[in-house]
């Protein structure tokens, strides 16, 4: 299969859903305490808000055939400097989705390589990502794009 890496447009919105069924679903599987399934119809809205907000960048891995097999976004922010910190333009990789029959082709890669071109064309001075302890996948592809783990946010229920 064939696929290429292309900016989003709202056309995209229903497959963008779609998509993040496929990680929704995974992190629902893990933890259901805290994530809801998956639902295309419910997750729509905000795919169409993302696709008209400006700090907001989607882009999507389209196979030879026009169907969607990926996406990914970016959100562009400002982090105030502060007495304790410095300030800094960061853009955070937020969602990243690829159909599990079109893995370990590089679409996922190509898809986070994109969000950092995008985070040097806006002038971000560092990206930065959340994953789950139990996505060891989004892991090794993360560590072998050059992140690494900053810190580690802990949670206890009461």
């Amino acid at each position: 299969m064939s696929w290429k890496v292309r900016p989003a447009g709202q056309s995209d919105a229903r497959a963008i859903s779609a998509l993040n069924g496929v990680v929704q679903s995974l992190h629902h599987r893990h933890r259901a305490d805290w994530f809801k399934p998956a639902e295309v119809e419910a997750l729509l809205p905000a795919v169409h808000g993302w696709l008209s907000d400006e700090r907001v960048a989607v882009f999507v891995a389209e196979d030879d055939l026009g169907m969607l097999v990926g996406y990914v976004t970016g959100v562009r922010f400002e982090r105030p400097d502060h007495p304790l910190t410095y300030g800094a333009s960061v853009v955070e990789l937020d969602q990243l989705a690829v159909l599990e029959s079109a893995r370990n082709q590089g679409i996922g890669r190509a898809l986070s390589e994109r969000i950092l071109s995008w985070a040097a064309e806006v002038g971000a001075s560092r990206v930065e990502l959340t994953t789950w302890q139990f996505n060891d996948d989004a892991h090794r592809l993360f560590t072998s794009l050059g992140f690494a783990t900053t810190s580690r946010r802990m949670a206890r229920t009461s």
